[in-house]
């Protein structure tokens, strides 16, 4: 099989935008060439960035972060307090796919790694970053809504769990993730169009993928649209059951897919 590097060049404008980041541009071509007997990696143009410079990981543990449950803003005052664009995240629906989600990728990885979980009420934003901050992990997954602010990507969001004694807000934000110091092989952000941010002239798309590459994850796997709950939760399963048979991150995504 022919083997074939797509890389996401530096954007300059919109029209190339078309091409490259949405749903019927790079993808769209990839998909075309696959069928062409071409095996598709791809790779974002980061090298701007002193990103990517520690050692390889050698880990056994990995990290898997979920939250299932939502409440609307007025029950949970105290923990939105850090913008009014946040008054956007009310009535968000539960997610309970999110709970087989972790379930399902821990039995995928438990015969090889020793599995974290923190979920719902363990999702606490504090303790996050602290886990992601100071430990090393071959993989983290995150699995939540994600909040996209295309005004200011810096407040482009995960969100997370916090108590009321917490200076958190339970927002897990771009410009706190590119701040911390995160080894890690693989960084899963298990949410809608965490993939997505703002463009910037010759600098292209600045978000959450951008502020987990600064910080230090040597790959990332994001979305570029809205995702089902269910069948998310069913795609993983099949990611990490592929990447725990021995198939290389790339090789475990296209076939997830297929």
């Amino acid at each position: 099989m022919k083997k074939l590097l797509l890389i996401n060049p530096w954007i300059y404008d919109f029209a190339a935008f078309d091409l490259w980041s949405k749903p019927l541009g790079l993808l769209y071509i990839a998909s075309f060439l696959r069928r062409q007997n071409f095996e598709i990696a791809y790779i974002d143009c980061l090298n701007k960035y002193p990103v990517n410079k520690k050692e390889p990981v050698k880990s056994g543990k990995v990290l898997l972060v979920g939250k299932s449950s939502f409440r609307t803003l007025e029950e949970n005052e105290a923990l939105f307090t850090s913008r009014e664009i946040l008054s956007q995240l009310n009535d968000l629906p539960d997610l309970p796919g999110v709970e087989s989600e972790l379930k399902s990728v821990a039995n995928d990885l438990n015969k090889n790694y020793s599995v974290d979980i923190l979920l719902n009420e363990k999702a606490n934003e504090h303790i996050v970053k602290q886990e992601i901050g100071s430990n090393v992990y071959k993989y983290i997954h995150i699995a939540t809504h994600g909040y996209v602010d295309d005004s200011a990507p810096q407040f482009s969001s995960l969100l997370l769990n916090t108590k009321n004694q917490d200076s958190e807000d339970g927002l897990l934000q771009s410009y706190e993730i590119a701040s911390l110091d995160i080894n890690t092989d693989l960084t899963v952000l298990s949410a809608c169009n965490t993939g997505l941010g703002k463009l910037y002239s010759g600098e292209g798309m600045i978000g959450l993928n951008q502020s987990f590459f600064i910080a230090g994850s040597k790959s990332l796997c994001v979305t570029l649209w809205s995702i089902s709950d269910a069948s998310t939760s069913l795609f993983m399963n099949y990611f990490y059951a592929n990447l725990s048979s021995g198939m290389l991150k790339r090789e475990a995504l296209r076939n997830a897919k297929l």
